[in-house]
Order: structure tokens, then sequence, then C-alpha cells
């Protein structure tokens, strides 16, 4: 098993596989707001280091018609998801690239289009 990454540093050779959404930058930053106060310097600089590394990508046309896609298909399979994760994983298949994640509960790569790889926790 691997070891947790301490930092983006460890990512930066994948990290053109990596992308930022308004909605992940929100779920990581939401992820500093409910650390305690022994925690949160530590999520506070990971965030930064993404914020600092990792390029924001915006929600284009493209996006939105595979946000569309992908949202008729949950619906087709009647298999629920989060709104955020599925802007998430439009944005990643509409710019072609992989979802990094530890939220293996999202299963991001069951849906048509969209590679992921779960980091282990």
């Amino acid at each position: 098993m691997r070891e947790r990454p301490t930092g983006m540093n460890e990512y930066r050779p994948f990290s053109v596989l990596l992308l930022r959404s308004p909605k992940t930058v929100a779920e990581l930053l939401t992820g500093v707001e409910l650390a305690d106060d022994a925690r949160r310097p530590g999520r506070q600089a990971f965030v930064d280091e993404v914020l600092a590394l990792i390029p924001l990508e915006e929600c284009t046309t493209d996006v939105a018609r595979v946000h569309a896609r992908l949202m008729a298909h949950v619906r087709r399979t009647g298999k629920t998801r989060g709104a955020y994760d599925l802007m998430i994983a439009a944005t990643a298949a509409a710019t072609a690239r992989v979802i990094i994640t530890m939220d293996a509960s999202a299963a991001f790569d069951d849906l048509p289009g969209v590679r992921a790889e779960v980091i282990p926790r």
C-alpha cells in the first residue's frame, strides 16, 4: 500500500492529469473549514499547494454537454449521484483528464467516459 502523500510535490509528475474545478476547490476548502484546530494549518497548506500548482478549469459549453450526458445516464440507470461529483466528472471527461480522489464511494470510473484513480486514505 502506498504511503499517503504529504504534499502536492509528490503528485507533480502527474500534474497534467490533475484538474481543479470550482467544485473541487469548494470541496477542498470545506475540508479546511471542518478541520479541528490541530489539523487546519496542514490542510490549508495542502489546499494552497493545490491552488498554486494545478490550473483551474472553466465550466465551458463542452463541460455542460458532458454534464448533461452524465446526468441523463444516471437518471436512466437510477443511480443517484451528487451534483458536485457529476460536475467534477464532466470537467474531467471534457478535458480528457483523470480524476484523482480519496473518495472511493464516488465511483467516478463507473461513469461513461470518465477515468479516475482512487488514492488510499
